[in-house]
């Protein structure tokens, strides 16, 4: 319920017990009460009273309910923007990937077509044996240097 229909029922209430006091006050003048019905007018009062603090305290727990389920919804709107963004990011990311994929293959596909497989083994026969050429002169360097060492070696020894 909202404060208008709390409101309405308040004065209602209110209406009805203006009622029931006159023709209590009706009743009173022309009898008096027996213990039993002041005993249950005074447990109605009772119920009264507290059915209008819960209904006041509910209605402060509806307004609450209401603020936070307001906050909630401004925080699903913030995320579901947040989300939008997000998603047209990884669109023009994923669009960016694709793009950029289908250039490389097709870059790839240009350079090593099937004419140049023979290039490519050719030239790597040519660096394989440039690099026993260079292992050859450097282990004959090594060798040849340990030696004249070794000789300076003896000789010192001698002396």
């Amino acid at each position: 319920m909202d404060n208008i229909e709390v409101r309405d029922n308040r004065t209602n209430l209110e209406k009805l017990d203006e009622i029931l006091e006159i023709r209590m006050k009706n009743d009173y003048e022309e009898r008096e009460m027996e213990p039993d019905e002041i005993n249950k007018l005074e447990d109605w009062e009772k119920r009264k009273a507290l059915q209008n603090k819960e209904l006041g305290n509910m209605g402060l727990t509806l307004k609450q309910v209401k603020a936070k389920a307001k906050n909630i919804g401004e925080e699903l709107n913030d995320m579901g923007k947040i989300i939008n963004k997000t998603t047209k990011m990884a669109n023009k990311t994923e669009a960016n990937l694709k793009s950029t994929n289908q250039k490389m293959k097709d870059l790839l596909n240009k350079l090593r077509s099937g004419d140049k497989i023979c290039v490519d083994i050719i030239l790597v026969c040519v660096c394989l044996g440039l690099i026993a050429i260079l292992y050859n002169l450097i282990k004959s360097n090594v060798s040849s240097n340990s030696a004249a060492d070794a000789a300076k070696n003896t000789t010192l020894l001698f002396i």
